[in-house]
């Protein structure tokens, strides 16, 4: 199996038979997950991580703070050149600790975890519906997570993203040399 596409609504499916499915196809090269879900079971018993090292496409679109948690975890890329990443809210936001925030340092975690050397991520998407998505240390976050992208050539966030602090760390101060053609930053108002 090199293609895996799921979206699960308010389905039966656990984490735990994600896992099984990752485990069972290490040859994946592309694979796209929309968990749409308000809750998990908590106490999901497989925690072990799960190598895909052919993965060069990941999209999450997710609902719940512990499924990002989890999924990002568990999933070792060492291969990974296009990432995206949405939170979906859906009509009714959760009110809950379950709800989702965009946590770049969790982000951060997982293509550094996947790799010894810089991550080879060369296109990052990233997009959320508000600014209750965002965490206090946000700025600092994500800083941190676009220093550690030294092949990145292509980012495209959401508006939401976008203050003072992230325009100033996108800005290339004068005299400092223009990044080649093929470098791109997006922002949307999605």
């Amino acid at each position: 199996l090199r293609t895996f596409r799921y979206r699960g609504v308010e389905m039966s499916t656990t984490l735990d038979d994600l896992h099984y499915i990752f485990s069972a196809s290490p040859s994946l090269e592309d694979l796209k997950l929309v968990v749409v879900k308000d809750s998990f079971i908590t106490t999901t018993a497989i925690t072990s991580p799960v190598l895909l090292h052919r993965l060069t496409s990941l999209t999450l679109t997710l609902t719940n703070r512990f499924a990002i948690h989890y999924l990002l975890n568990i999933m070792i890329c060492p291969s990974l050149l296009e990432f995206e990443f949405h939170i979906y809210a859906g009509f009714q936001e959760l009110e809950s600790e379950d709800r989702a925030y965009f946590e770049p340092h969790r982000i951060r975690d997982f293509l550094v975890r996947s790799c010894s050397t810089p991550p080879p991520l060369e296109k990052l998407k990233i997009g959320w519906l508000s600014i209750k998505h965002l965490l206090p240390n946000y700025v600092e976050s994500f800083k941190g997570l676009l220093v550690s992208l030294r092949n990145l050539k292509s980012l495209q966030m959401s508006a939401f993203a976008v203050n003072d602090a992230v325009i100033e760390m996108l800005t290339i101060p004068p005299g400092d040399p223009a990044p080649d053609s093929t470098t791109t930053t997006t922002i949307t108002n999605t």
